[in-house]
């Protein structure tokens, strides 16, 4: 056989099984592309947030630890009065000698006006349009909404912060004796809140 015979029929064999590989292939059907989960984004609510109520133009108070020095934005139901400087710090403590309560004195920004309520928010940022808003959302029995913030002043709460009797594990307990006082602080997740931390302190039995 001549060489160009011998190519010829190489190059036919070769073609054959290409295509009989290709029919192969079309028959398995496509292949299924493997699937990735992307993890969703954690639901955060910054661990360290607190709030300080106000009582007075320059006085108010926190239900958690806070130190001189420290800086928040006050807003009310009107606005975003600015920010405000922590100048004087004074515990509270309960019948144990617990502090429970941190009543404070601030130094208000140059030209910073405040109707002498509102609420101080310390570690979380906000919008200079943000506000405080009202709850409509039902809680269960017993719970009570201290706060509902509107970061971004669109007038959706972004930050829900209620307060309910509770047992030592966290679990709400409608008795008059409850051991504990929990507190929780949640997101808005599209139509629902969603619980990002709770802190639970002892009641004081003297």
């Amino acid at each position: 056989m001549s060489v160009p015979a011998r190519l010829h029929g190489a190059r036919v064999a070769l073609a054959a099984t290409l295509l009989a590989s290709g029919a192969t292939a079309a028959g398995a059907g496509p292949r299924r592309g493997r699937v990735v989960r992307v993890p969703r984004p954690p639901i955060t609510v910054a661990a360290s947030v607190r709030t300080c109520s106000l009582y007075d133009e320059a006085k108010a108070t926190c239900d958690r630890p806070v130190e001189i020095g420290e800086v928040g934005a006050v807003i009310g139901d009107e606005g975003n009065y600015g920010l405000a400087t922590i100048r004087a710090v004074e515990p509270q403590a309960d019948g144990c000698g617990t502090p429970v309560l941190w009543q404070v004195e601030l130094d208000q920004a140059s030209g910073v006006d405040t109707p002498g309520r509102g609420l101080l928010v310390i570690d979380v940022a906000v919008d200079e349009r943000a506000r405080t808003v009202t709850s409509t959302d039902a809680v269960r029995p017993g719970e009570q909404v201290l706060h509902v913030i509107d970061r971004d002043g669109d007038g959706d709460g972004d930050l829900r912060i209620s307060q309910y009797p509770c047992d030592h594990r966290g679990a709400l307990e409608r008795g008059a004796q409850a051991s504990h006082r929990c507190t929780d602080y949640s997101v808005a997740v599209g139509a629902r809140w969603v619980r990002g931390r709770s802190d639970r302190q002892a009641a004081c039995d003297r």
